[in-house]
């Protein structure tokens, strides 16, 4: 049995080799192919960096024995505790989101190599033309989207609707959306909280300018969502404030007024509304004196709930093309060259029918 494998092992090497040419004629079409594809593929250029976030923790809100104190004069100040945190490891799920990713199309960045700031919307529209191997990829790998693409309905689309709660999108917008999409890579170290980020253009100055937006609209909605609790109680304490400091003054010249109008009082009625007016003006001051100082904490508080983000790879301005990887596609192509040419020569012999 072994013999009969080591002459069966022996008869399809010595009829690859006889077959050499045939092989060869094939292989180098496939290489001429991957020729083709490698010189006319559009170029990319990727850009990256790395930011690792540093939580500065969450303090619990506490009045302590204000509340109490100001519910005399009817003022609630239940203002909710620590707020709430939002994982690294969602991070990507804002980037890639809708609302994101519309908002990065439409922001304005420089393209080198047509020397304007313009929107990447308005490049990909009227600026950048598909590839040869783009519409291969299309219409080979990438049909199963299109066809997904003709089950969304038509809308009059164009932009996000910021007086109602979804989005209105054409057709078009909808399937360069999920094309933009592709272009990034957020990746979360879960043990450092090292946050990677990289992105792909056609010009390596936009590949930098793109990702520089993405970082800043990233670390801007991270901050909202830190800070959105924080930022309510002190508005809420402001607004507390600037009552409590009416009261005050009201309180002050009210007492001020009995005092200057009645120096030498001798009743007892005028005595009790004296000391009315003077309990009145001292409730009103410890209220006002606490929520200032309790404003001042409010605000120290917003910053220390404001998320820190550490740079710890700059944005970089690449030199080398990210795409098309040439050496690879060539690579790729005479290794599918060889495999298919020899099993075509095997075929055409008959000897892998008779083995099987």
């Amino acid at each position: 049995m072994g013999k009969e494998k080591e002459i069966d092992l022996l008869e399809l090497a010595g009829l690859i080799w006889d077959k050499k040419k045939t092989i060869f004629k094939i292989t180098l079409v496939f290489a001429l192919l991957g020729l083709v594809i490698a010189f006319t593929g559009k170029i990319e250029y990727e850009s990256y960096c790395t930011l690792m976030l540093e939580s500065r923790g969450s303090t619990k809100g506490n009045l302590g024995g204000l509340s109490g104190l100001a519910g005399l004069a009817g003022i609630n100040l239940e203002i909710g505790g620590s707020s709430s945190t939002i994982s690294p490891q969602l991070y990507p799920s804002i980037v890639y989101s809708t609302n994101f990713q519309l908002a990065l199309l439409q922001t304005p960045i420089y393209f080198k190599s047509i020397d304007s700031t313009i929107s990447s919307k308005q490049y990909f529209e009227e600026v950048s033309k598909p590839s040869p191997t783009d519409l291969i990829k299309d219409y080979t790998i990438g049909l199963p989207a299109r066809i997904k693409s003709l089950f969304r309905e038509e809308s009059d689309g164009g932009a996000l609707e910021t007086d109602s709660s979804f989005i209105v999108l054409s057709r078009e917008e909808w399937n360069m959306i999920d094309s933009f999409k592709e272009r990034f890579n957020v990746s979360i170290n879960e043990e450092t909280n090292v946050i990677s980020i990289t992105s792909e253009m056609p010009d390596k100055y936009a590949a930098a300018a793109v990702l520089s937006e993405l970082v800043k609209k990233l670390t801007k909605s991270v901050t909202i969502y830190y800070t959105e609790k924080a930022q309510r109680d002190l508005d809420f304490l402001e607004a507390q404030y600037s009552i409590a400091e009416q009261n005050y003054l009201s309180a002050q010249k009210d007492l001020a007024s009995f005092t200057d109008k009645n120096r030498n009082i001798i009743t007892s009625y005028g005595n009790i509304e004296l000391q009315q007016l003077q309990n009145q003006f001292n409730l009103t001051f410890e209220i006002y004196k606490n929520l200032r100082a309790q404003l001042e904490q409010a605000k120290i508080k917003l910053s220390e709930e404001s998320p820190l983000f550490s740079v710890i790879e700059d944005i970089n301005v690449p030199i080398e093309k990210s795409r098309p990887r040439r050496a690879l596609i060539l690579a790729i192509s005479i290794v599918l060259g060889g495999v298919f040419s020899s099993i075509y020569v095997l075929v055409r012999s008959g000897i892998l029918l008779v083995n099987s």
